[in-house]
């Protein structure tokens, strides 16, 4: 591994009590019937939402026997619908702790523990029994330093001609954005770079890309209907510290253009 590039992930998710939160939040649902994958309102930590899975999904060819990878996988919402819409089995990892404790108790809820897994840990650590047909990583890359390497780790977990689907965040022109954004408070472990820049990393990482798109368009009509519903339609933003302060931020930086979202597919070629 090249020293220079050693990947240095940081989280900016420090929040306590998630899972009793969780808990309580859905405990205030209207409806009493068992929880559905595509129902659940707070799991779902990226930009786009539920819509954005099935877009990163719908050029991927999912079949019931695939393993799918996804990396940093949060709640586990892209994890869940993934499973139910496909057939496939996902296992999700994700470094901070609190996150895949509510992970593993909504798939419960959702009673899909057979085909839906999480685990606690860095992907250069995790083991797996076998290697993974698809991985995907959504709105992840933010909070690492060393791309390549990291997108390296990921690549070492797919079979040979393996995919990686992407849905990440780039800067249009690295100019200084307003904090608190929702990968970080202060910008100290904010390691967000442009499209060439991210399409680079993971290239040197062993992958060719084969779709490249620049999503922010359809992002921006999310964001704008999101922001008119108004910010009791996402349950979600009270579980984060500073939770709606960071959105308002987030949707202000793509309106503005200095922030792009791009989805995008490779194949592993190492």
């Amino acid at each position: 591994m090249d020293t220079q590039d050693a990947a240095v992930v940081t989280t900016a998710y420090g929040e306590r009590d998630l899972l009793a939160k969780v808990q309580e939040l859905l405990g205030q649902r209207d409806d009493t019937s068992p929880l559905q994958p595509d129902d659940i309102p707070v799991d779902q930590y990226h930009s786009g939402g539920r819509e954005a899975v099935y877009r990163v999904i719908e050029e991927l060819n999912i079949v019931p026997d695939d393993r799918v990878l996804d990396v940093g996988s949060g709640f586990g919402g892209p994890a869940r619908v993934i499973a139910a819409h496909t057939g496939a089995t996902v296992h999700g990892v994700d470094i901070t702790t609190e996150y895949v404790d509510v992970a593993r108790w909504l798939t419960e809820q959702t009673g899909q523990q057979d085909r839906v897994h999480f685990t606690n840990s860095e992907i250069a650590e995790f083991v797996a029994a076998e290697p993974f047909d698809v991985a995907l990583t959504m709105h992840v890359q933010m909070n690492v330093e060393g791309k390549s390497s990291w997108y390296r780790s990921i690549g070492e977990h797919l079979r040979s001609n393996g995919t990686l689907a992407i849905w990440e965040i780039c800067s249009t022109d690295n100019s200084a954005l307003t904090w608190p954004m929702p990968w970080s408070v202060t910008g100290d472990n904010s390691f967000v770079v442009t499209q060439p820049e991210l399409r680079r990393a993971i290239e040197n990482a062993g992958f060719e890309t084969t779709t490249w798109v620049d999503d922010s368009a359809w992002l921006k009509e999310w964001f704008a209907a999101a922001i008119a519903a108004g910010p009791g339609t996402n349950p979600g933003l009270s579980l984060i510290d500073n939770g709606l302060a960071r959105a308002l931020n987030f949707a202000m930086a793509f309106n503005t253009g200095q922030l792009s979202v791009v989805r995008a597919t490779f194949r592993r070629t190492t």
